[in-house]
């Protein structure tokens, strides 16, 4: 909603169907070219080799949203003046008051709502491969 520019990347199908719904602009990982034209790269993947740095352009930024599972190769980054920024415990109130008071479309985000008493299941469905997100209801 902030800048018509950001584009979803992700090679989740599902995803990938939210965004058609919802309007957002995204594409499949692999169809994207590694350009080095990006100011700023969201990196949420966790993985050690997404593709960030080959989008960033010299002197942009990485934002990374998850730890990388492994250690990252930062010479590449060095050279070309990358700024890495760590995006851990950011500030959440504008996105709660937009949900709550419903500027935020999430029908189709959810692949389940569960009861606290099944927390367990929850996680076991979110382990799962493609799965998008699943909501616990608290008790009471």
């Amino acid at each position: 909603r902030r800048n018509a520019t950001v584009r979803l990347l992700t090679e989740q199908p599902a995803a990938l169907e939210v965004c058609a719904k919802l309007g957002l602009r995204h594409r499949e990982t692999t169809l994207t070219g590694l350009r080095a034209d990006q100011d700023a790269v969201v990196e949420c993947s966790g993985h050690a080799d997404a593709p960030a740095l080959g989008m960033v352009r010299p002197r942009g930024s990485i934002i990374q949203a998850c730890p990388p599972g492994r250690a990252l190769d930062l010479a590449d980054a060095w050279s070309a003046e990358i700024q890495l920024l760590c995006a851990r415990g950011c500030a959440m109130i504008e996105a709660v008051h937009a949900l709550n008071n419903g500027s935020i479309r999430t029908e189709g985000m959810l692949d389940r709502t569960l009861s606290f008493d099944q927390a367990g299941d929850a996680l076991a469905l979110a382990a799962k491969p493609g799965a998008l997100k699943i909501a616990i209801r608290s008790a009471g």
